[in-house]
């Protein structure tokens, strides 16, 4: 191959990148490490927060109280506790003693007479 001057190397000439290319460098490219650190940040977090905020159910025996005027009697046996189902977030629900909760019947309304559950009486 015979010896070639510098002058005489044809060279294509550089293109300059389109909007679209300098928009996808700066976008992808340039401080990758950056935005890759800030997406496993993001992701971390998003992962924490929708796992807090995961409903969980559960059951509680609770205390049952009834409110009657004084001249009215129950004459069945009375439970002292029912079960009642909570829903909430774990953090919450964690936060909610044994004592905390009362569940209150008030049948104060009612006259005195034969009353049935489910039952109604008229006049």
């Amino acid at each position: 191959m015979p010896y070639q001057d510098v002058d005489e190397i044809t060279s294509e000439p550089t293109r300059t990148p389109s909007g679209v290319e300098r928009i996808f460098r700066r976008v992808f490219i340039e401080d990758w490490t950056l935005k890759l650190l800030s997406l496993v940040i993001t992701v971390t977090l998003w992962l924490v927060v929708t796992a807090q905020n995961r409903p969980l159910t559960t059951h509680a025996n609770v205390q049952l109280n009834f409110i009657r005027h004084e001249g009215l009697e129950i004459s069945n046996e009375l439970p002292s506790t029912i079960e009642v189902v909570l829903t909430g977030s774990r953090s919450k629900l964690d936060r909610i003693g044994p004592h905390d909760l009362v569940a209150t019947v008030d049948i104060s309304d009612q006259q005195p007479g034969e009353h049935r559950r489910g039952a109604r009486h008229s006049g």
